[in-house]
C-alpha cells in the first residue's frame, strides 16, 4: 500500500498549481517511501532521507513572505 500512496502523491505533485503545493506532495511522496524503506529494510532509507530534507529545505526557503 506504501508505495502506492508514494505514486500517487508523485503523480499529484506533477500536477499541482503552485511550488509550495509540488513541493508539499513530494514532500508525502518522500515519507510514503521512507515508510516503505524502513519496513523492507532497504538501503535506499538514506536516498528518502535526502528527498525529505531537500523538499523541506525548498519549503522554507522559498516560501512567500506576506
Amino acid at each position: 500500500l506504501l508505495p502506492i500512496i508514494g505514486a500517487l502523491m508523485l503523480m499529484l505533485s506533477v500536477f499541482a498549481k503552485g511550488e509550495q503545493k509540488t513541493r508539499f506532495f513530494l514532500l508525502l511522496n518522500g515519507t510514503a517511501w521512507l515508510a516503505y524503506t524502513v519496513a523492507v529494510r532497504a538501503t535506499a532509507f538514506f536516498t528518502c532521507v535526502a528527498a525529505i530534507v531537500s523538499a523541506l529545505i525548498a519549503m522554507v526557503k522559498y516560501r512567500k513572505k506576506a
